[in-house]
């Protein structure tokens, strides 16, 4: 049908959008789907993900991955997989450049303390 093609095409061009870097399009297909009357499923989802994944927004794919239970979408292994690697790459980035600055003595603590609200 004409739906599932329009839907399918979506999630192409969301696919695109995150291997071409552009993570912000991805989102805005993603946020298209319901102006659309587009089927939203677990695919644009995941495809949404792998985009934020590949431009290092783990917060962003940690928000699309916890809004998937609100919009009755359950997340799969492909999903928990793509938002532990953007968590995993995130970590292995920033975290040592972060600590490399900090008196070795205190770092964990100082780290604890900048968590405290």
């Amino acid at each position: 049908t004409n739906q599932r093609v329009d839907d399918v095409c979506c999630n192409a061009a969301m696919n695109a959008c995150g291997r071409a870097g552009q993570w912000q399009w991805s989102l805005w297909f993603l946020r298209s789907f319901a102006d659309k009357s587009l089927q939203l499923d677990v695919i644009s989802c995941n495809t949404a993900v792998s985009a934020c994944q590949k431009a290092g927004q783990w917060l962003v794919a940690l928000r699309i991955l916890g809004g998937m239970p609100r919009m009755t979408l359950p997340p799969n292994e492909i999903t928990y997989s793509a938002a532990i690697s953007t968590c995993e790459e995130a970590c292995r980035n920033h975290l040592p450049t972060q600590l490399s600055s900090l008196d070795p003595h205190s770092a964990v603590e100082t780290y604890f303390l900048q968590q405290v609200p």
